[in-house]
Parts: C-alpha cells; structure tokens; sequence
C-alpha cells in the first residue's frame, strides 16, 4: 500500500503511530469516509497523473489499476466500521474485513493487509513478500510459506529481545531484512 502512503503525503496527513503505540486522540485525525470524501470526485486518471505518478496494476493478469485498489481497499475499511486508528484493534480480528480486502483484484494473498496493519503500528506482524521469503530462502536454504515466515520472525525477534535485553519486534526485523534485501538488488 505505498500508493496510500502517497496520497496521506500529497493530503499532508501524518501518521502519528509510525514510531509510537500511543494512538491520538480522534479529533487529530481524518477518518476515512473524509478520506474518502476529499478524493470522491477525482477520476482514475487524475489519482494516477496527479497525486501517485504512478499507472501500475496490481497485477499484470486480470489486475486493476493501484489507485482504484486503495479506494477499495478505504471503502472495506469504511464499510467495515473503521474510521479512525482507534478502530483498529477490534477490525483486525474481523474476517469480513479481511475477506472484503483479499476480493480486491490483486491482494488475495492478504499481504497488503499485513502490510497495512503494519504501517498502522502492529508491531507483531510482517508483510511476507517475496523480499523476506528470498532471505528465509537464501538463509535456511529451505521455502516458507507466509505463515512459517511469520512464526520464524516471531521466535526470532523474541530471542532477539531478550539476548540484547531490548525490545525487538517482528516489524523491525522484517523492514532491516527488506532493506537488506533491496539493497542486494541495487
């Protein structure tokens, strides 16, 4: 979801749990159907050329454009109830949720969802993408699939912890091994 990253720049709307767990009051922040409102009456073309640079599809098969996956993706979040950070917690054990994101054309694996939640301040997830499943590959010499890979970061970033005596989370770890990662392919 780097395209709603995007657009929160081109709106100058802060994400305020990016380095902390305290989450802000309501009255500082824009809820999604205002989200929504402010971008209602702009077309595909104009997300596209105006505010993300950017034409790519989710997908090359059968994918949508980026920009009309992130509208979808704020109206299953409005449709679900969420409006606010606060509306988090309790959205991400929501099943509807998750099944209304994993329709979008392109995120059927449910990654940008982790991804979400992650740039949202769950600390104890990653975005398994090709990325940290190359370097659990290269490493192990061995595949995992998601779920093994989050489970391996998890135990990891609780040895981690304790050996160093600070906090170390899986979202830490899964952001220094895509940074690692890239950096190969650079």
């Amino acid at each position: 979801m780097n395209l709603l990253r995007m657009l929160f720049q081109e709106f100058k709307i802060q994400n305020p749990r990016l380095y902390n767990n305290i989450l802000p009051d309501k009255k500082s922040q824009m809820s999604v159907s205002d989200f929504l409102d402010k971008i209602k009456n702009e077309t595909t073309d104009t997300l596209q050329e105006n505010y993300f640079k950017n034409r790519q599809r989710t997908s090359t098969k059968n994918g949508i454009p980026k920009v009309d996956a992130v509208v979808l993706f704020l109206k299953a979040l409005q449709n679900n109830g969420v409006e606010y950070l606060q509306d988090l917690q309790t959205a991400f054990y929501n099943s509807k949720l998750e099944n209304n994101i994993k329709s979008i054309p392109g995120q059927n694996s449910g990654i940008s969802l982790k991804y979400f939640y992650m740039f949202s301040g769950f600390k104890d997830l990653i975005k398994p993408d090709r990325m940290i499943l190359s370097f659990l590959k290269d490493r192990f010499n061995k595949s995992f699939n998601h779920d093994e890979a989050l489970v391996l970061l998890m135990e990891t970033a609780v040895n981690l912890s304790k050996e160093l005596g600070m906090e170390i989370t899986p979202a830490f770890l899964d952001n220094k091994i895509w940074y690692y990662q890239r950096s190969k392919i650079i």
